[in-house]
């Protein structure tokens, strides 16, 4: 399918998946049945979120014997029976779907047309032949099971029942919702309306929240390394990885976008080592202009046809000479995800920082490029860049420190450390290659760092940024 939202879930054809009727050895047959009004709610259900399916994907094991989503299954069955135009008419007398917000409309919309267009109905799946008999068994029975029970008082108080009810929910015989002469209660905002994601020090890129947001953008963006296939020569770099090479991920984009920017529009963003077109297209997007300096033509070109329309560029030059594409302190935020040593190779070009003879000479091509771009910078904005530490093959496996090496550079003119993150990755192929890593007691690394820096003084960020919050939650010195 072409629109595509969870990286660890495969497509399979639903001819192909079985119910469960005891063909496996040892496996008891699924006992769930759906009575004909609930089959009809499971059907509306998945109509009006269908990115559902990718989170909790149908799961299979032997020859396409499923063991979780029988009904699922034939849910979809029924549904691929319908044209697009009468899927459209039932989804339009869906009160879940005609208050969802318009771009939600959309891609519900326009999921259901690819799926009609396919000849060969298909699902999202996941294959979990790896588990032992008895864990298929216990499989079978926990995925229908619901543990624990709903405090019906919380789900008064801070949940819409009509519409917690229009989702599933089955309220008790003896539920009645009172009219109440109270006030109503404060409106508590989630972090997640506030911030797009929980704003702690590790952020974890194998939530639900935030691959539901990265697939919107990956949707939207359509970057997948066409300039640079079948580069990369160790893990992962940013979490995505797409034909061998590395795209930065939009949710992380979207966060250095709306934390570290002093005004929600109009402002002025660059990156010295731009690479794929993913933060520009984000930055534009939200309506910020972009300047990126890119070394390798293709990627340049590449990236300017994407971003038409919006107030984006990318030059084609050495991100060392980023201070001759830019005046001094006209820009808002530095942003970069620079090169990794020669972890990534990118092109055959000398000054490429990837194709340095030695790390010291890779450094000297990294400090000039940043140390021009901090003179770019206007007074009190910050910088972030996201990086990984790499491990020297003349070191014995030993890490350079890369982090700590870019950190000194921007101490030494003149930015301070302000926040430090760990960016966790989904794993992807490193359970695979873990193993061998571990004959070497090497373990498996899933994360990278985001460093945060400040150019002037910290106590004027409040008076010239604005507030992602009306509230204020502990203490600003936390």
């Amino acid at each position: 399918m072409k629109i595509d939202l969870n990286p660890n879930v495969a497509y399979v054809n639903l001819a192909q998946l079985q119910t469960n009727t005891g063909q496996i050895d040892g496996v008891p047959p699924n006992p769930r049945l759906i009575k004909n009004k609930e089959f009809e709610e499971l059907i509306n259900s998945i109509l009006v979120f269908p990115k559902m399916l990718f989170y909790r994907p149908i799961t299979y094991a032997g020859e396409f014997v499923i063991l979780g989503g029988n009904q699922r299954k034939e849910a979809l069955i029924e549904i691929s029976k319908l044209s697009f135009k009468k899927i459209k008419n039932r989804l339009e007398k869906q009160k879940q779907f005609t208050e969802k917000p318009e771009e939600d409309r959309a891609w519900t919309l326009e999921f259901w047309e690819e799926f009609c267009r396919q000849e060969i109905k298909q699902a999202p799946a996941q294959d979990a032949s790896g588990f032992s008999i008895a864990e298929m068994s216990e499989f079978v029975i926990k995925d229908n099971v619901g543990f624990g029970e709903d405090d019906f008082e919380v789900l008064e108080k801070h949940w819409d029942i009509e519409k917690v009810t229009d989702w599933g929910l089955k309220l008790p015989e003896n539920w009645d919702v009172k009219p109440t002469e109270q006030e109503p209660p404060q409106k508590h905002r989630k972090l997640t309306d506030m911030f797009v994601v929980p704003p702690y020090s590790i952020l974890d890129t194998r939530q639900g929240y935030w691959q539901e947001r990265k697939a919107e953008w990956k949707f939207l963006i359509k970057d997948k390394g066409e300039s640079r296939e079948e580069k990369l020569s160790g893990s992962t770099i940013m979490a995505d990885i797409n034909n061998g090479v590395s795209i930065l991920d939009p949710v992380m984009a979207e966060l250095v976008n709306k934390w570290f920017l002093p005004a929600k529009s109009g402002c002025k963003t660059f990156d010295p080592f731009a690479g794929d077109t993913v933060f520009g297209y984000v930055s534009g997007y939200l309506g910020h202009t972009f300047t990126g300096v890119e070394l390798r033509k293709e990627q340049a070109d590449l990236n300017n046809a994407r971003v038409q329309g919006m107030d984006c560029k990318y030059i084609n030059d050495d991100g060392q000479n980023v201070g001759n594409h830019i005046e001094a302190e006209t820009q808002d935020l530095l942003f970069s995800c620079p090169p990794y040593f020669n972890l990534e190779h990118y092109s055959d070009l000398p000054n490429d920082a990837s194709n340095q003879a030695t790390y010291g000479e890779f450094m000297q091509i990294i400090e000039n490029a940043f140390s021009s771009a901090i003179e770019c910078l206007k007074e009190n904005r910050f910088a972030v860049v996201v990086c990984g530490d790499v491990r020297g093959k003349t070191k014995g496996g030993a890490y350079y420190g890369f982090p700590d090496d870019i950190k000194k550079v921007f101490e030494r003119n003149g930015m301070h450390l302000y926040n430090e993150l760990i960016l966790i990755e989904l794993s992807g192929t490193l359970a695979q290659r873990v193993g061998r890593y571990m004959n070497l007691r090497k373990v498996g690394k899933c994360h990278q760092n985001v460093l945060v820096f400040f150019k002037g003084n910290e106590a004027n960020i409040k008076k010239e940024f604005y507030s992602l919050t009306e509230q204020d939650y502990g203490s600003e010195n936390e």
